[in-house]
């Protein structure tokens, strides 16, 4: 993805099926992208291509590392405009907010 050819409003993750490890890196990666995106922009919404990746992820058969859920039900969050900013990852498995 790092290609500058790349064009990631283009991608499609359908054929996507990376390692477990792989997985859980790019998700921690796209909620970063997707947190720095919302700061940027004015209407702090996330771009739809990483939301498609979320959706991608959460659809998989057999479903992603728990890890890559949690990562990609942030993304979900942070475009609904919730604050985040107080959730708590607990043995990364679950999320404690307050």
């Amino acid at each position: 993805m790092a290609n500058k050819s790349w064009n990631p409003l283009n991608y499609l993750w359908d054929d996507y099926r990376p390692s477990s490890q792989e997985h859980i890196l790019f998700a921690r990666h796209m909620v970063e992208a997707a947190q720095a995106e919302c700061r940027r922009m004015e209407d702090r919404k996330v771009p739809r291509w990483i939301l498609r990746f979320a959706l991608h992820s959460l659809s998989l058969d057999p479903p992603p590392p728990v890890s890559v859920v949690a990562d990609c039900l942030v993304m979900v969050a942070v475009d609904l405009g919730c604050d985040i900013s107080n959730i708590v990852a607990l043995e990364e498995r679950c999320v404690q907010t307050s």
